[in-house]
């Protein structure tokens, strides 16, 4: 019996199973549903973020990005979906990164790169990363310096860092919160600012990327409201992702449809000063960020704003949009700002006076000879960054300035009583705001020298202008040195000289899509020695420095050149295609004369000085009646007119203040469009959002749907109820507020019981067996919806209406 009852136990027993439970790490997952398309539609969104960065062109080697995306991203579902908590997961994402974008850095190491490390001993793997640590500590060695680090190496390590922790924190904010909009916003940050600096045009990666957000947005809203669904008990079916995601595409495309095809909100004042201090701020961060990384292809676009510094860089982007225009009859060059110090590689201007002027105020400009007021009224088309553009010497400006000035070694202009030296602006800014169709009016004291005039002045230079504007880098290239010297071989003035190199100058090819010059080579080198080839920057460049390795005194200035003049309307056009960099040579007892040494641009040319025009204003100065440029072999005075004529906008207002006439029927077209569209988007919306058949669209269970939605519009109407209450006693407090409802309510409230507690077969079956169909109680639930949704909108304007009354009737007595 014993050894019966001992093993009686073992004969009865019964298979163990181990219990079933779900995937072990999913619990941790903020959504529990739609775990793929989510993944997908965050990792594509970020994708977007990485190569519009890629494909803005500011350095190369950027392609990298996508694989440090691609690893962020695979290690923030990871993580996410593990059972480790925030710090360990941040303190991985912190070294696990930086390894992989040292590993992918390093790759883009060369053997020469890592000689000095591989001839001390160090294996090349191990060069090459030491070869990426160096330099960036170098890079912030020289930004606590505030020095610029001439190396785009650097600049594609820290946008890898960027992009890696902007996709990880996303990743892991998305699936382990439930944060989306923490997620989208920095990202869409990222792309609007790349699209305002980017040197390509990269609007079109922010679309794709608004569409894919709004999509996101849509899928896991839905996935929050799944988890509602079951804690309340309310049956759905598996369809509704698809019918969701289906309804987000069409209202994601409306919605992008409509932002695109709306007319443009930039020229709204209010729209523009509430936008005020953002434009200012990218602009600062514009200036900040070409101080530090000076090799970094720039966007060179009118709307930008010229800065203190001018770096040697890539490609250009302008294009033919018009920037202001000019009521005057005379002009060659509009400018902006005069650069003193060369680094090389960069321009700068170093002037540290900064003087504030009234509107009107007469500045204190130097009495050269030679010089001849004119007056010019200045329109802004778009907004320039409050700088002043005029001919130089800056006399008076209707506006008030905030300008940085240098003292001339020359008397002031008799009014300007009170002053023991001339002042000239190097760089003016206007106190207020200047935006689009703002205009002001220039004086300005302009050069009209005569060759004789300059071949006969003085070569005995005051001290300051040799001190400043000889400078030359201190590993200043011999080689152009030499070239300086051969190319002035039998000059014996200042000005033959200085026509020499200009002459020299312009027989290099003008291409303004050349690349970045590479960080160990000297980039006029580079121009003059290797390529060949270049825009403005480099001709101006090249021309300053070769003259002060001769001892003249020079330097470069940037603005925009003459643009194009319209007889009919008196008017000088200047667009993007405009903005230009030039020479200024100093002449004892002139002052700063221009030069033009780029091949792209018209020949400046001066009277002789022989002749009756001896001195008048047509010497240097384009005019319409005696046009002293020279235009080109191959382009007429008419082609050139007619080519920037074409590119003035019909629409463009004129200076005389009348109204636009031409193609009004594009304005209503886009009223029209837009009002079509916005309605479509309405439409739309009401259908998802409030159709009597929506329910039905995507499950064939309406009653709890219905239901669901009754005790939100409960809610919207003041009406809560107790999480005790069972559904009649809810339907009992909301029918002694809504009494006229109160038989609709009823309806939906046994439809709902009936589902929830009957059972969907059995209360079919015994619908059934009476004879009735089931669509038939569908539909008559419906009308029961359609008509308290009714009373439901009409209660919730009458609340509304009444609070809207009750805080009139209390301001009217409200004291002001």
């Amino acid at each position: 019996m014993a050894t019966l009852t001992s093993n009686q136990p073992n004969s009865e027993r019964l298979p163990v199973h181990p219990p079933a439970r779900r995937a072990r790490y999913r619990d941790n997952v903020y959504f529990q549903d739609g775990h793929i398309v989510t993944a997908i539609l965050a990792v594509l969104l970020y994708m977007l973020a990485a190569v519009s960065l890629d494909a803005a062109g500011y350095a190369d080697n950027m392609s990298l990005l996508v694989p440090v995306t691609m690893g962020a991203a695979i290690l923030g579902l990871l993580i996410s979906f593990s059972r480790f908590d925030g710090f360990f997961a941040l303190s991985l994402s912190l070294f696990t990164g930086f390894a992989w974008i040292l590993f992918l850095m390093s790759r883009q190491v060369t053997p020469t790169d890592i000689q000095p490390f591989v001839g001390n001993g160090i294996s090349p793997p191990q060069a090459k990363a030491y070869f990426v640590l160096l330099q960036w500590v170098n890079w912030v060695e020289s930004a606590m310096r505030s020095q610029a680090a001439e190396d785009n190496f650097i600049f594609v390590f820290e946008i890898s860092l960027l992009i890696w922790w902007l996709t990880f924190l996303g990743i892991w904010s998305i699936f382990r919160f439930g944060y989306t909009w923490r997620a989208i916003i920095p990202a869409g940050v990222v792309l609007a600012i790349n699209a305002f600096f980017a040197p390509n045009p990269v609007i079109a990666f922010l679309i794709l990327f608004s569409f894919v957000a709004l999509v996101l947005l849509v899928r896991t809203n839905l996935a929050e409201q799944q988890l509602r669904w079951r804690d309340h008990r309310v049956r759905f079916s598996p369809d509704v992702t698809f019918d969701f995601v289906r309804s987000a595409l069409y209202l994601s495309a409306i919605v992008l449809a409509l932002a695109w095809i709306a007319p443009s909100l930039g020229s709204n004042p209010q729209i523009r000063q509430l936008t005020r201090p953002v434009r200012s701020a990218l602009d600062n961060m514009g200036e900040q960020l070409n101080e530090l990384y000076p090799s970094v292809n720039r966007q060179q676009v009118g709307t930008s704003s010229f800065g203190s510094s001018l770096t040697l860089s890539g490609a250009r982007n302008v294009g033919d949009r018009p920037v202001f225009q000019v009521e005057s009859q005379v002009g060659r060059y509009w400018r902006a700002v005069a650069f003193d110090f060369y680094d090389g590689r960069a321009w700068k201007n170093t002037t540290k006076e900064r003087v504030k002027f009234n509107a009107d105020e007469l500045i204190p400009a130097a009495d050269w000879g030679e010089r001849e007021t004119i007056t010019q009224t200045v329109t802004l088309m778009m907004p320039t960054g409050n700088v002043i553009f005029s001919p130089p010497d800056l006399r008076q400006v209707d506006t008030p300035l905030n300008a940085l000035v240098r003292p001339l070694p020359a008397p002031p202009l008799p009014n300007a009583t009170g002053e023991e030296s001339a002042l000239e602006v190097t760089y003016a800014l206007s106190s207020r705001k200047l935006e689009a169709f703002d205009s002001y009016t220039v004086v300005s004291n302009y050069v009209s020298p005569t060759e004789r005039d300059l071949r006969n002045a003085s070569e005995e230079y005051p001290p300051q202008i040799l001190e400043r504007y000889l400078q030359l880098p201190d590993d200043f290239s011999p080689q152009v040195a030499q070239t300086a010297q051969e190319v002035v071989a039998g000059k014996m003035t200042v000005y033959d000289k200085a026509k020499a190199v200009e002459t020299f100058l312009r027989g290099y090819t003008y291409n303004d899509a050349i690349p970045t010059p590479p960080r160990d080579v000297d980039p006029i080198e580079w121009f003059l020695y290797d390529i060949k080839q270049g825009y403005c920057d480099y001709y101006a460049t090249a021309m300053a420095i070769m003259l002060r390795s001769l001892g003249i005194p020079a330097r470069t200035a940037s603005g925009y050149a003459e643009g194009t003049y319209s007889e009919e309307d008196g008017v000088f056009y200047i667009t993007e295609r405009d903005a230009h960099t030039w020479v200024e040579v100093y002449f004892p007892g002139v002052g700063w004369v221009e030069f033009e040494p780029t091949a792209g641009e018209s020949v400046l040319t001066r009277q002789s000085g022989e002749d009756a025009l001896t001195g008048s204003l047509a010497g240097g100065l384009e005019t319409p009646d005696n046009p002293s440029i020279d235009q080109g072999e191959n382009q007429s005075p008419e082609a050139n007119l007619d080519a920037g004529v074409d590119n003035i906008p019909e629409d463009a207002p004129l200076l005389d203040g009348e109204e636009e006439t031409v193609n009004p029927w594009r304005r209503w077209l886009w009223i029209a469009l837009t009002t079509l569209t916005f309605l479509i988007g309405l439409l739309a919306l009401w259908r998802v959002r409030f159709a009597d058949s929506a329910p039905l669209d995507f499950t064939p269970d309406a009653a709890p749907i219905l239901y669901e939605r009754m005790v939100r519009w409960a809610e919207r109407i003041g009406v809560f109820f107790g999480r005790g209450q069972t559904p009649y006693e809810q339907a009992d407090v909301l029918s002694r507020s809504l009494p006229a409802g109160k038989p609709y309510i009823q309806e939906i409230t046994d439809e709902y019981v009936y589902y929830r507690f009957s059972g969907r077969m059995q209360t079919q079956a015994k619908r059934a067996s009476d004879g009735q169909h089931t669509e038939t109680f569908q539909s008559r639930t419906l009308d029961s919806w359609k008509a308290l949704r009714a009373m439901f909108m009409k209660e919730w304007l009458r609340q509304k209406t009444h609070r809207k009354n009750r805080r009139k009737k209390k301001d009217a007595f409200t004291l002001e």
